[in-house]
């Protein structure tokens, strides 16, 4: 059977560095994308016997998910999306879910389903800075001054955060940027309601900027890609990259010199070798990788280099252990086998965790 492994150890390590290396600031677990694929539930309890109390999901499912289990009654979970289902609203505050706003109209719709239900939900303030996706305009400073009026009335707020688009640059640029428009909202903040200030949650770093740029005007920070060990940039700390796929070999095979691989004959044998079939195919989720996902030129221009430098590179099974022979299938992926595998032993696979099909029994080992 196909099972993506997690190694406990590894993990356990990554946490603890990351813990010391953030030290004063509150550790926000983001568990989102069924925690980053590693399975929304028994990844935050493993998190939670770290001594990890704060959670944050981008889905409503998740964060009811997560509070419908007795083990996080009293763990704080952040929905980092604003919801604007009325009954989805009036449940996740029946459930204790801290929401996120991140407008006028949005705060005002909390506002009559929390007092139709009789609630006060704990809500943080979301401050858009230039990532131009949720949240209160920073330009829009007496908006967000207005929004702490509700405050102890239909809502409780404790927090306030934004969110960097480019944490990952090498060169603190438009992190800054981000910083310093954050910090002015801030500082209006505290000087309307100093005393509500001094009990907010603030946060803006995700991983590549809690590493990159630690920022002591926050309290706290969101982790989620560094929990794993899978930055997109070289961490200033050791952290190990977690799990890997454990897979069948189906069957053996010979192929004689000229003879073609795959679909499309993308590879041709260039000797007679031996191949294995590896139970492991695209449908699964591996060998798939997602969009490019960059932003500037700039960054377009170093995925195309990455691209060319990789162009006519081997690709291998697992850490650079048996060469894969044309594309991936749906079901199989054929590999060059050194006459070390054989029908139904089990091998290692390299994968994305987020892209593994969640049919696939997590295992934590």
């Amino acid at each position: 059977m196909k099972k993506l492994v997690i190694e406990t150890n590894k993990l356990k390590e990554n946490i603890e560095t990351i813990q010391s290396f953030c030290q004063g600031n509150t550790l926000i677990a983001v568990v989102k994308g069924d925690g980053y694929g590693l399975s929304l539930i028994p990844y935050s309890a493993f998190l939670l016997e770290q001594g990890i109390t704060h959670f944050a999901v981008s889905e409503a499912k998740e964060a009811i998910a997560l509070k419908s289990d007795e083990r996080f009654a009293n763990a704080t979970v952040l929905l980092l999306t604003p919801e604007n289902n009325p009954q989805m609203l009036k449940e996740l505050m029946q459930k204790g879910v801290t929401l996120t706003v991140g407008a006028t109209a949005h705060l005002d719709l909390i506002a009559t389903v929390s007092k139709e239900a009789e609630l006060a939900p704990m809500v943080h303030i979301k401050v858009d800075t230039g990532f131009g996706r949720f949240g209160f305009s920073y330009r829009n400073e007496q908006e967000i001054l207005d929004a702490l009026e509700c405050h102890g009335k239909t809502v409780q707020i404790t927090g306030i955060f934004t969110h960097y688009s480019c944490s990952f640059e090498p060169k603190y640029q438009l992190t800054k940027i981000q910083d310093e428009q954050f910090d002015r909202i801030l500082a209006k903040v505290n000087e309307k309601n100093p005393e509500l200030f001094a009990t907010l949650m603030i946060h803006s770093a995700n991983s590549c900027g809690a590493l990159l740029y630690p920022n002591k005007k926050r309290n706290a920070v969101r982790i989620g890609s560094a929990f794993l060990g899978r930055l997109p940039m070289k961490s200033p700390v050791k952290l190990h990259r977690l799990a890997y796929l454990e897979v069948r070999v189906l069957d053996v095979n010979f192929l004689k010199k000229g003879d073609n691989v795959a679909y499309g004959n993308t590879y041709t044998a260039k000797e007679d070798i031996s191949t294995a079939v590896i139970g492991i195919g695209y449908k699964d989720g591996f060998g798939t990788t997602k969009l490019i996902d960059a932003f500037r030129f700039i960054d377009i221009l170093r995925y195309i280099y990455t691209d060319l430098r990789s162009f006519g590179k081997k690709n291998y099974l697992y850490q650079g252990k048996y060469e894969i022979l044309g594309r991936v299938g749906m079901y199989c992926a054929i590999v060059k086998n050194d006459g070390s595998l054989h029908v139904n032993d089990i091998v290692k696979a390299d994968c994305n965790p987020l892209l593994i099909d969640s049919s696939i029994p997590r295992e934590y080992r």
